[in-house]
């Protein structure tokens, strides 16, 4: 497990390098026996997320085939990895699961953290899936063994679109389960082990957005920034997800009554969400009246950070031309699917970049000294960095320079498109208010 403690700070560079990642909720306990529940959209992309969100190491459970491969096994070792053995790889080896929870338990009993994702899957579904009993079954099994508290604590991850480089990738730190009233009835209780799976399933629905179908997504997102706009609400993450899932589950209750305006309402709440996308618009860019002096202003600020940005951004691309191709030229030719994809970019991506940048190392060492060898080793991925954050104000750059020219040129355009938002507003409180009536 030599590789375990330097994990969380190695997880959170190479996610802020693939993704604009952040971490938002609840502060992690540092201490103390943890058990970190997950949702897995992402497969090795989400133990990473939970690891550089919890800042502390964490040994994770890991399906036994992995460990059969000479370079995965070895890697899962080192970072304390413990091998699941489920029925559908091996069904002669499910007993050996007997020494995974024994093993697990008394980790907890230690004092250590343990990342599961309770689903059993890694999958694209736009809902967490069933859970499994195993996180209630270790949670109860280990409280046996310390007199310490085991923190349950639920870790939703929400990727924008989790396959594409510089994508939005958050990780949600919820409450704690409130299961003390459960800690001392063992494993071996199964009113026990139920009661807490349903609870643990409800912390890790309160930290994720929950679907019917991705078809809703546009809609819901959109019915959410509606409100946020109108109703000029805090835009922090946790704040927004509540609204995203109420949002959502409003969809599914007038689904659910057989109304069929449910229907024509996401209809309407899509195609309002694709036209503001098209002009790289959100619902509250509406409400902005730039006045020509700030304009004027801007515009200068921005025109010198480019005439700095542009040069280096050139600089970078050109370094990193060959890992950046070579990347995406496996990414086509591999044809995996949406889960797969995210993980084979990050992991390839990695692994290119960190031989490319080894290999110009050697040829400085060769070509000139062992200095300009090491200037290479520990400048260029500080270089990469740089420019990635460059490349990334730049582009926000533009894309507020649209802006601005939509909200100050168009002006006819933006007095439309506000009518249009508080109709949609106004529909939307029609259904929450019916909803509401139903419920009472």
């Amino acid at each position: 497990m030599w590789l375990l403690p330097l994990v969380p700070a190695i997880a959170n560079a190479v996610l802020r390098v693939f993704y604009r990642f952040d971490v938002s909720g609840e502060r992690v306990p540092r201490t103390g026996p943890l058990l970190l529940i997950s949702n897995h959209p992402n497969m090795v992309g989400d133990p990473a997320s939970v690891a550089a969100a919890s800042r502390r190491p964490v040994r994770f459970l890991a399906k036994s085939p992995l460990f059969a491969h000479p370079l995965a096994g070895a890697a899962l070792r080192s970072l304390g990895a413990i091998p699941v053995f489920r029925r559908k790889d091996d069904p002669s080896k499910v007993h050996l699961n007997d020494a995974m929870f024994e093993e697990v338990q008394r980790a907890l009993g230690e004092g250590s953290a343990i990342g599961i994702f309770p689903e059993g899957i890694s999958h694209g579904g736009s809902s967490v899936a069933p859970l499994r009993t195993g996180a209630a079954r270790i949670a109860l099994g280990a409280a046996q063994l310390t007199s310490d508290a085991v923190a349950i604590v639920p870790v939703g991850l929400v990727y924008g679109r989790k396959k594409e480089f510089r994508s939005k990738a958050t990780a949600l730190i919820g409450k704690p389960v409130d299961w003390i009233d459960l800690r001392d009835r063992g494993e071996q209780d199964q009113d026990a082990v139920r009661e807490l799976t349903a609870r643990i399933d409800e912390a890790l629905r309160s930290v994720t957005v929950n679907l019917e179908q991705w078809a809703d997504a546009p809609a819901v997102r959109a019915a959410e920034a509606i409100y946020a706009a109108e109703l000029r609400l805090a835009n922090d993450f946790g704040a927004k997800l509540d609204r995203i899932q109420g949002a959502a589950r409003a969809l599914a209750a007038q689904r659910r009554s057989g109304d069929g305006e449910a229907e024509t309402l996401v209809s309407e709440l899509t195609e309002f969400s694709a036209l503001l996308s098209e002009l790289r618009l959100r619902p509250s860019d509406l409400d902005f009246r730039p006045k020509l002096r700030l304009v004027a202003r801007w515009i200068v600020k921005r025109t010198l950070f480019l005439i700095v940005a542009i040069p280096v951004v050139m600089v970078g691309a050109v370094v990193f031309f060959v890992p950046y191709q070579l990347t995406r030229a496996l990414d086509r030719a591999l044809r995996l699917d949406d889960v797969e994809r995210a993980t084979a970019k990050i992991l390839s991506g990695a692994a290119l970049y960190l031989l490319w940048i080894s290999g110009l190392a050697i040829f400085a060492g060769l070509r000139f000294n062992a200095e300009v060898a090491t200037a290479c080793l520990l400048g260029l991925p500080a270089t990469g960095i740089f420019t990635l954050w460059l490349a990334q104000r730049g582009v926000e750059s533009w894309i507020q320079a649209r802006r601005f020219l939509v909200l100050t040129v168009r002006r006819r355009l933006r007095e439309g498109l506000l009518r249009r938002r508080r109709e949609l507003f106004e529909r939307l409180e029609e259904v929450r208010e019916r909803l509401d009536g139903a419920q009472q």
